[in-house]
């Protein structure tokens, strides 16, 4: 729990109506619910909403600023896979394409199964029968080599598993494939910089 000294102040910008929003993120922090946190919305280009506040530390000793980078988990997802839709734009991927024609090692491909159920989480690759250590998902090769090994948990195509863990490494190895590239690269090159937009798969040290 938050210790009783601590102020957690929120910072930032609401439009007129909003102001209830701005309660309810602050609320956040006086029901110690988050130690740190950031809220924007934009519409037609008109910022309504930019709240920012807490720590970045559990120890609440790092304020959290407006433009403290955050971890986007799984809604990584989404900006990857504009990646790739730049990538089928370009011609070099394609959805409808089957996957062996990009990645022939990748046995849940065998029977024709397509990119685009690949990345709609239908490959029956959602997670991996022997056992991992965290340290071994800072490898990509190696967990793409047993991906490309892994009998399918169904049969690929047929139905939907949610892949939490195992779809970023095998969206890395398409864009791999195809483009010589990582999903980060290509990302920085054709968006990040483009955009000057602060969006990362990926960090330098």
């Amino acid at each position: 729990m938050h210790a009783v000294t601590t102020e957690f102040p929120t910072h930032g910008y609401v439009a007129p109506g909003f102001e209830e929003v701005r309660e309810v993120f602050q609320a956040n922090f006086d029901d110690d619910i988050d130690v740190g946190a950031a809220f924007c919305v934009e519409q037609h280009g008109e910022k309504l909403i930019d709240l920012w506040g807490g720590y970045r530390d559990r120890d609440c000793t790092m304020a959290w600023h407006g433009d403290t980078l955050v971890n986007l988990y799984s809604t990584t997802k989404g900006i990857a896979s504009a990646v790739l839709a730049w990538l089928v734009e370009q011609g070099k991927l394609d959805y409808d394409a089957e996957v062996r024609a990009y990645w022939p090692e990748l046995k849940a491909a065998a029977n024709g199964l397509k990119v685009g159920q690949l990345l709609s989480h239908q490959a029956g690759l959602c997670g991996l029968q022997q056992k991992l250590a965290v340290e071994d998902l800072y490898h990509h090769a190696t967990i793409a080599d047993l991906l490309a090994q892994a009998d399918p948990l169904w049969e690929p195509g047929s139905a939907t598993g949610y892949h939490a863990v195992t779809w970023g490494f095998l969206a890395q190895e398409l864009s791999l494939r195809v483009s010589g590239r990582t999903l980060g690269e290509l990302l920085k090159r054709h968006f990040s910089i483009p955009l000057e937009a602060d969006i990362h798969i990926g960090l330098a040290a």
